[in-house]
């Protein structure tokens, strides 16, 4: 590849020859928020190369109204595999992997997928052709920096690394439609998060 005079890397062939770009997504809420700065830089590729955003189907609801030109293909634990046959139709390119699991490189390595970047963990570096390596120890800094770090590796323009999510005109009136249904509209209130579907690591 080739840098542009904007610092973003640009494959060195024809644009009708580009091939997308596969975003593997985190799994969990909160990281995919810290991963937004990745998650926007790549869908700003999207009019030139096409951009696919592999993730859990809950989160589909927050990305398809923001990212309309971004297909998301819905994700499943329990069939990992499952969309195998609808990556390799697209023929992506280039995959991205935000997550550091065996099975999402196993998943990129089956769909044909020429080059396959992400961090060497879980016993997966033969099956990725960049192999990211980490500017600090595993989980000491910012996990948005860690993204931020993988997609720079992918020629993605991620400065700086900060996270932010604003509510959409829809979100902001169905959220106004349920806090006048429980009877707190225009008042303070707090929203706590006493416990979560992983363990005990994210209780209050």
């Amino acid at each position: 590849s080739a840098s542009s005079g904007s610092g973003r890397a640009r494959l060195s062939v024809p644009s009708s020859e580009i091939r997308p770009l596969l975003l593997r997504l985190p799994n969990w809420l909160g990281d995919l928020v810290q991963a937004f700065p990745v998650v926007e830089a790549a869908a700003s590729e999207a009019p030139v190369r096409g951009v696919l955003f592999l993730g859990p189907e809950a989160f589909a609801t927050i990305l398809e109204p923001r990212f309309p030109s971004v297909t998301y293909l819905r994700w499943s634990r329990k069939r990992r595999f499952a969309l195998l046959g609808a990556i390799r139709r697209r023929r992506p390119g280039v995959s991205l992997l935000l997550t550091e699991s065996l099975s999402s490189a196993i998943l990129a390595a089956l769909a044909g997928i020429p080059v396959r970047i992400g961090y060497d963990a879980e016993l997966r570096g033969l099956l990725l052709t960049r192999r990211v390596a980490r500017p600090f120890a595993a989980r000491s800094a910012p996990r948005a920096e860690e993204y931020a770090v993988l997609a720079r590796a992918a020629g993605l323009r991620v400065e700086p690394a900060h996270p932010r999510l604003a509510a959409l005109p829809g979100e902001l009136e169905a959220a106004d439609t349920l806090l006048r249904r429980v009877g707190v509209a225009g008042e303070s209130y707090a929203v706590l998060a006493p416990g979560a579907s992983y363990g005990p690591a994210k209780r209050w």
